[in-house]
Order: C-alpha cells, then structure tokens, then sequence
C-alpha cells in the first residue's frame, strides 16, 4: 500500500471542477467532492483549508435536504474534528452534540458510523484535558469497531493509538506502550511494506519513551521514523517535517539546543517551501526556536521568532484566541526576563483580556497570567497592586480548582512574599502557615517545599522578635 494523498488531491480538485460546471451548486456529488478534499487537508494538518471545504460541503447537504440527514451529522461531525485540531473544543464540542443527537435518529448507537462519533468526542476531551473521559470514548469506539471490521483494520490502529496517547498524557506510561505495541504487531503483520504507517507508530513510541526521559531510546526511534518516511515520502512532506519538529524537541530537553535549532530550522524550512499556507503548522516550530533560544539565554532573537509567530497567528488564525493568548504571554515572559517589567505587563494584560473574554471558564490559564502579571508588578515594587492579582488568582484556584492543592499554596506562599516585602511580618507569617498546612496535609512528601516553608515563617517570627518561635520553626527546617 503506498501513501497517495497528494496524487488522490489531485483528482478531486479535478473532480470538483468537473462537478461545478455541469451541475448547479449544490449539488449532493459536489459535497461528497468537497468532503474529500476536506480529509485531505485534515491529513496534511491544514485546518483552515479542511474546515473551509467541510463548511461548503455542510451548506450544499443542508440544502439538498430538507430535514436531518446522516450526511449532514458526518460532516458536522467532521467540522467538529477540524476545530477540536484547532483548540476550539467547546465549540466543537457544541457542534459534535448537535451531530450525534441527529444521526442516532437513523442508526443504533453500535452502527459502525457511531464510532467516528466517539473517536471524535475523544479528541475533544483529549484537547480539554480530559484524559480519563478521552480514553473511555476512544475504547467504546474500539469495542463498536471490533465488531465490524477484521482485526488488522486500519481504524482499529488508529484506535489504539489513541488509546495510547491518552494513557501517555495520563502518565500510565506500561499502558501507552502496550496499546502502541498492539498497534505495530498488527501493521507489521498486515501492512509491512507500509513504511509509512510504521514510522508514524515509531514516532508514537518514542514519544511515550521522550514522558518517560528515555531520551536516547526515543531519538533512535524518531530517527528510524525519519529514515522510513524519508524512503516513502516526497521530499517536503508535512509527516517528515514533524518528525524532524520532534527530534527537536527531545534534543532541546537533552539540552542540546544548537543540534535542537538544527532540526527546528529544517522543519521550518520545509513547512515555508513546501506547505507555506500550514500557518498552524510553522508557528509551532517559530515557538519550539523561541523556547530553544530562551533556554539559551538568547531572548532578543527568542523575541524575535515570538513575534514573527504572533504575526502570523494575529493575520491568518485570528479566530485562534487561546493560541494568540499563549504567544503574548510567552513574549511577556521573554521581556520579563530581559527585565522590562512595563513591556511584559502590556503583553501579559492583553493576553489576560483575551482569555477572560474568549475562555472565561479557563481558570487554569487565566490563574496562571494573573500570576505572571503580580510577578511583574511586584518587581516594579508596586505591592498593593500585585497583592490584588495575587488574591483573585487565590480566589479563583480555591473556588474553581480547589484540588491544585499545590498550586493553591504557592499562591500563598506568593502572598505571603509580597507582605515579607512590606514589613507586614503577621500577614506574612498567616499566609506561609496556611500555605505550610496545605502542603504537609495534601502533599507530605515535598520535603524541600516544607522546609522552606518553615524557613521562611521562622524568618518572620525573628522580624517580629518572636525568637523562641523563630528558633521552634527553623529547626523543625533543619531537621528535614
């Protein structure tokens, strides 16, 4: 089996033009055409060009027929797909709702159409964060395939890796290798001489081997991976371009940041050539460089790619919002580091507008730019100011997200620093015991953590000339 995609795109385009000049515009072949071409796209990971070919498609089914029709909870449940690729999980996941209730007006729910429902919800909850509810989905969508197809079927690999990556993300690390394992056996059982598929299931060990800090095993898989796909595919293709992306990722954590830059610089280099409208795409290698360079202490060119990025995102995924919110905090962070306190905090409050209008239920993300903009405040010595971040950041982890047990106390600790700043040793001394009891109840284990914690509450029992507690709290420090 050879990967035909491009030669596949080729024929449809032809297809298309044929269709729109013999029939009208909204005829039902035009938009199993559109809907081809739309998988395409997917594939090649150009989300634009598929959510534009699937939205034409969606339009011309919605006028062909006149009620519910399964081909338009397909394509619905396509478009769904597209924008969870995307980030936009709650609108897909509004969308991929809408699809399913109507195709369960025609088929039972263990139809085998079903089980593209399922996967798709999986990507879905896999975007949100959701991991646990993510893999019962791709594992109901496995059982329903199971049923229908033979055992060396494509979609049951492509289950399996699912499976895998969710279990990855979960940390079940034995887990993830096993479903990728029974994935291989299956393609080197049928599919040998696919090369292409089992690089792509290299490159899914690996990753589990780069979670786990196996560092030099996952490379020597990503490097077979590159040599399989190189022999496959055309020189510039979007898989051999990742692949390049990966390794330099485990080789930026390895701290080899010029071999690291390296590899990032080829991939770019394919992706503006070969595929420059994959807008997505290279601003992910932009901001892999930006990461590199920052590890190296080279922020004005880490700056520089961060900007080029935010260009890009700004022009042509403007309805991206989150990713636009990342890119302006992470150029905040840089300036940050430079130690242009105000530049980084007209970056850090664009991207915290930006979250509470578009993502108001995002408390992770929004806690975290609060966070980044009291550092920066409390930099400048503006401590009232940066007390008032500070506590809605509190508020919210313990009204929204009161299990980040860890997170909550840092942000106390964080208070308690800013008023240790102040001379308001009391205050000061409040919140680091508070902090202190969350971590010794929900994390008893983080030693260094506690000691400083009681380090630091002796400090401000010596401050207030409170010496016996002074000395109590710093050798229960000592002793641990």
């Amino acid at each position: 089996k050879q990967d035909k995609y491009d030669e596949a795109f080729i024929y449809f385009q032809e297809a298309l033009t044929i269709l729109e000049k013999y029939y009208n515009n909204f005829h039902v072949d035009i938009a199993k055409c559109l809907s081809s071409i739309g998988h395409y796209f997917r594939e090649q990971r150009n989300y634009d060009k598929s959510l534009e070919s699937h939205r034409r498609s969606l339009a011309i089914y919605e006028k062909y027929y006149s009620y519910d029709h399964v081909c338009i909870a397909l394509t619905l449940n396509n478009i769904a797909d597209i924008l969870c690729g995307q980030d936009k999980n709650d609108e897909a996941l509004h969308i991929h709702r809408r699809a399913l209730t109507m195709h369960k007006q025609f088929f039972q729910f263990d139809h085998i159409d079903i089980s593209k429902y399922l996967c798709t919800l999986g990507h879905i909850y896999s975007g949100q964060g959701h991991y646990d509810t993510a893999l019962e989905s791709y594992q109901q969508s496995l059982a329903v395939v199971k049923q229908y197809f033979f055992s060396g079927h494509t979609d049951i690999i492509c289950l399996l890796h699912n499976a895998g990556v969710a279990l990855n993300n979960l940390g079940k690390f034995d887990d993830a290798m096993n479903f990728h394992c029974q994935a291989l056996a299956i393609e080197e059982k049928y599919y040998p001489s696919f090369q292409a598929k089992i690089a792509q299931t290299f490159m899914y060990i690996g990753d589990v081997l780069r979670c786990q800090e196996k560092y030099e095993e996952a490379l020597d898989h990503y490097k077979q991976a590159l040599m399989m796909q190189k022999n496959y595919y055309p020189l510039g293709h979007v898989n051999i371009a990742f692949t390049l992306q990966n390794t330099g990722i485990i080789l930026s954590q390895q701290g080899k940041y010029d071999e690291a830059l390296g590899f990032y610089q080829r991939a770019l280099e394919m992706r503006e050539t070969f595929d420059p409208s994959a807008y997505e795409s290279i601003v992910a290698i932009l901001d892999n460089i930006s990461y590199t360079l920052k590890d190296q202490t080279k922020y004005d060119e880490a700056h520089n790619f961060l900007r080029r990025a935010l260009v890009i995102r700004e022009t042509h995924c403007s309805s991206n919002h989150l990713q636009i919110a990342h890119n302006l905090n992470n150029i905040g962070i840089i300036l940050f580091n430079q130690t242009k306190y105000d530049e980084s905090l007209m970056f850090y409050q664009r991207a915290l507008e930006i979250r509470e209008t578009f993502d108001p239920s995002g408390y992770e993300g929004i806690v975290v730019m609060l966070s980044n903009i009291s550092h920066a405040l409390k930099q400048e010595k503006r401590y009232d100011d940066a007390l008032s971040f500070l506590y809605r950041a509190l508020n919210i982890r313990e009204t929204h997200l009161p299990s980040t047990y860890a997170q909550i106390a840092r942000n106390s600790n964080g208070i308690d620093l800013i008023h240790y700043e102040q001379e308001k040793y009391n205050e000061a001394g409040e919140y680091y015991e508070r902090a202190l009891e969350i971590t010794e109840t929900f994390n008893a284990s983080a030693y260094d953590d506690i000691a400083v914690l009681l380090s630091n509450i002796s400090l401000t029992y010596k401050r207030q000339e409170d010496y016996v507690e002074a000395l109590d709290f710093r050798n229960r420090s000592l002793e641990i």
